[in-house]
């Protein structure tokens, strides 16, 4: 059985980036990933149906069923671990920017 929205708010949620922990358990939230990769403990908090997004790479809500992922076409990939239902997002192409605004920043 799935802990409650209240259940999962009175866990220490300390190992959950700060960003992440309103939406425990609340599907319909919305999230702004900060930072990147992560790792959220499913055990610790329920992402099940919410929207998770990182800026300039999109975002896509936590549907995944075990074992798979979603992933768009501006980097963003979210994946939903097999046994422990951890959700994990990454994001592709951030090392390619940081060295365009270098190269930018070098040629002025």
């Amino acid at each position: 059985m799935e802990p409650t929205a209240d259940e999962q708010e009175s866990r220490d949620l300390t190992a959950v980036p700060p960003e992440f922990r309103p939406a425990c358990g609340r599907p319909g939230s919305h999230v702004v990933v900060r930072q990147v990769p992560v790792t959220i403990p499913h055990a610790l908090c329920d992402l099940t149906g919410v929207m998770l997004s990182y800026p300039g790479h999109g975002g896509a809500a936590v549907t995944a069923p075990p074992g798979h992922g979603i992933q768009n076409s501006q980097g963003f990939r979210l994946e939903v671990d097999a046994r422990t239902r951890d959700v994990t997002i990454t994001v592709t192409g951030l090392e390619d920017s940081a060295q365009e605004d270098s190269a930018h920043e070098d040629s002025a």
